[in-house]
This record gives structure tokens, sequence and C-alpha cells, in this order.
């Protein structure tokens, strides 16, 4: 067997292990998920640890954490149950995501491409503000209806509301 493929190998199912044991530091209950405020904390105390926030205004981080737990949320809870197993953050392609900013910089265009980046949470936040027409600090229906032009489906909508 090779060493580089063995070596890769072992080094996944270590990260993956350590990932399964922090996820689970802030499982609560004891349940094998996270509910949102559960992630919510994992999400918070994470940011001062990823070399890529590091200019992330501490005003800004509840803005910042409810976007990344939002995204969990979205794409691991369909049936809007209010939690997500861990063993569904561990094989989706979101934690990894999370994860790119760790490094000291982005690869190429990945800072753009990446929902977690600073770059890409102050644009998420500029369209929300420039969609929340009656600065209450809550999108209505009609108003996320308007974003890119109307481009968002009824369904989508829904999905969201």
């Amino acid at each position: 067997i090779a060493i580089v493929p063995f070596f890769t190998f072992v080094v996944r199912k270590v990260n993956l292990r350590q990932t399964r044991v922090q996820l689970s530091y802030y499982d609560a209950l004891g349940c094998g998920y996270l509910r949102e405020k559960d992630m919510e904390n994992f999400i918070f105390e994470m940011i001062p640890t990823l070399p890529q926030l590091n200019t992330l205004q501490e005003e800004f981080y509840p803005f910042y954490v409810f976007t990344a737990v939002r995204k969990f949320f979205f794409f691991l809870d369909p049936k809007r149950t209010g939690r997500v197993r861990i063993r569904d953050l561990l094989s989706s392609q979101i934690l990894p995501e999370l994860y790119e900013l760790r490094q000291e910089q982005p690869l190429g265009t990945d800072a753009e491409n990446n929902w977690f980046s600073m770059q890409s949470a102050l644009k998420v936040y500029g369209a929300y503000l420039f969609l929340d027409v009656d600065q209450n600090g809550m999108l209505s229906r009609g108003e996320l209806g308007r974003f890119g032009s109307g481009m968002l489906t009824d369904v989508f909508i829904d999905r969201v509301f």
C-alpha cells in the first residue's frame, strides 16, 4: 500500500472524529443533533479561530452567526424541525466550506464563492439592507420577492417563510 494515500486516509478519518467530538460538545441535549441555539454557539465560538475572519468586527458577529446558521438549517433541516443531526452535518459539504476559512489565505476566487467568507457575508448583509424597505429588521414576503428583480419563485419564498 502506498504511504501517501494511506496517510491522507488516516488524516481524513482523524479530522472527521475530531469534528464529531467538537460538534457533540454543543449537543446540549445529548441526542445526536444540534438545535438552532446550539449551532449559533458553535459558529460564534468558532469565529475567532478562523484566520479569514480576523478582520470581522465584533458588532457584526450576530449577523454573521445568524447568516451562517441559516445556511445549515436551510439545507439540512428541510422539514423545519429546528434541529440538524450531527451525522448530517458531518456528511454534508457545508461544514467543509466553513472549515475552508481555517486557511490563512483563500485559494484563488474561493473567498467570493464561499458562503461563509467575510466578503460573502457582507454582500448578503448589503442585499438584506437594500431589501428591507420599511427598515424594521425583518423581510416580508413582498420585500423578499423583490430580490433579483423578482426571480424567486413563490415556492421558494414559501419555503423561506
